[in-house]
Formats: structure tokens, C-alpha cells, sequence
């Protein structure tokens, strides 16, 4: 009898994956919680916290966030039940991917440093793991306009994906430490333009144009509202930088 749930709670798990696949996120939802049901009695945990897990990702991509991390969060309960930490180290990234989509980052940190822990918790650490989540954590400080150490990040995530020879991945993070050092590099001519600027017009008593203040590197500085100044600006609220 356990061996005919099994092979049922399979093939319901696998009717859910080819539904998913299929675009059919209703049908996939009602076969993975099905089968995640039927693992569940039969004691195989981890297998129901694969069904969660992928259940999770269907309601992610129904853009149900909230429901999706609930799921996340039943997934790493399942897993760490069944002793397997790197599924659930796993699914904490997944959850620190959607508070940061949603910008709740304190939550999305609190995740990603749980799945560090885990991550780290393997033997002889899981780097290429290591490695997704610091660069994570990168775009994470970046949110907060927190350049210096989105920087520091990214040269550690570079080091993990090159020493778990991830080069897909250590391109990834090459090109976000190169775009965040030419954002720097921008700012700082920027900040000597500004800087000779008010100067300038202190001197001669003339109005400057519009000015927005901002912080960069724990340094408050003027951004004119000018053409050259557009751009950067813009760069910066992309980046999280400003408004």
C-alpha cells in the first residue's frame, strides 16, 4: 500500500512540474499540493518540501509574493525537518529575492543571512551558494545606497563563483562591480563639478540651477538639475540612490 502512495505522489508531482511547464498554474498548483499531501503521509519530508518549494514558484510567477513566501517558508520548515540544509538554505534565498523585489530589506537581509548560515553549515562550504547570496546581498546595499560595501560584496562574490568555477555567475558579478565603480567614478566628477559650481556662484552672487541633495559614501553633496546631471541622476534613482 505505501508503495502505491508513493508512486502516486510521484506521478502527481510530476503532473505538476509538466503542468508548470506547460504555463497551466492552476492545474500544476492542485497536482504539487496534492502530492505534497501524500508525501507528507508517507513520512517522506523531503519530497513534500520539494512540492512546497515548487508550488512556491508557481505562485511567484502568478505574482502572489505573499502566498509564495508563506510556501517558502513551509519549504524550509520541511526541509529542515528532514535534515537537508542546503534545500533550505535555498529557499531563504528565494524568500530574500521577493522582500527585496518588494523592497522590504531588512526582511530580505534577515533572509539572506540565514541562508549564509546554512550555506556555510555544509562541508567544506557550499561556494558557489556563498557566492549567490553576497551578491545578492550586494544588490541589497546598493538599494540602500550603500556603495562602499555593495563593493566590497561584490569582490567577495566574484572570489566565491571563481573558486566553485562559476563563470556564468562570476560574469554576473563582474559586471555589477563594474557598473557600481563607473556609477562611482561618474558621482565623484560630479561632485568636483558641483563643488566648483557653488564656488563659483557664491562668488559672483548669481542663482544656481535647481539642486538636489544627496548622500553618497556618507557624504552629503549638491546634484544640479542640469543636462550633464540628468543622467547621473537618473543612474542613481535606478540604483536606489535617490528617490
Amino acid at each position: 500500500m505505501a508503495t502505491q502512495d508513493h508512486v502516486l505522489a510521484e506521478k502527481r508531482l510530476q503532473e505538476g512540474i509538466a503542468a508548470y511547464n506547460d504555463g497551466k498554474m492552476e492545474i500544476a498548483a492542485e497536482a504539487l499540493i496534492e502530492a505534497e499531501k501524500l508525501f507528507r503521509e508517507l513520512g517522506d519530508l523531503k519530497r513534500a518540501g520539494d512540492c512546497r518549494s515548487l508550488l512556491a514558484d508557481v505562485q511567484r510567477e502568478n505574482n502572489l509574493i505573499e502566498q509564495s513566501i508563506t510556501s517558502y517558508q513551509r519549504a524550509m520548515k520541511l526541509y529542515q525537518e528532514a535534515g537537508r540544509p542546503l534545500n533550505e538554505a535555498q529557499a531563504a534565498l528565494a524568500i530574500g529575492h521577493l522582500e527585496r523585489q518588494q523592497s522590504h530589506l531588512d526582511r530580505a537581509q534577515e533572509a539572506y543571512e540565514r541562508a549564509r548560515e546554512l550555506y556555510s553549515s555544509e562541508k567544506g562550504n557550499n561556494a558557489q551558494g556563498l557566492g549567490n547570496v553576497v551578491l545578492a546581498l550586494g544588490h541589497l546595499e546598493l538599494q540602500r545606497g550603500n556603495i562602499d560595501r555593495a563593493t566590497v560584496l561584490y569582490q567577495e562574490a566574484i572570489s566565491y563563483f571563481s573558486n566553485a568555477q562559476d563563470s556564468i555567475n562570476e560574469a554576473d558579478a563582474r559586471r555589477s562591480l563594474a557598473d557600481i565603480l563607473r556609477l562611482a567614478r561618474r558621482l565623484t566628477r560630479l561632485q568636483r563639478l558641483t563643488g566648483k559650481r557653488w564656488r563659483s556662484t557664491r562668488k559672483s552672487g548669481t542663482r544656481m540651477a535647481p539642486l538636489m541633495r544627496c548622500r553618497v559614501w556618507g557624504v552629503s553633496t549638491w546634484i544640479s538639475d542640469d543636462s550633464k546631471s540628468q543622467q547621473i541622476t537618473s543612474e542613481m534613482r535606478w540604483n536606489g540612490l535617490v528617490p
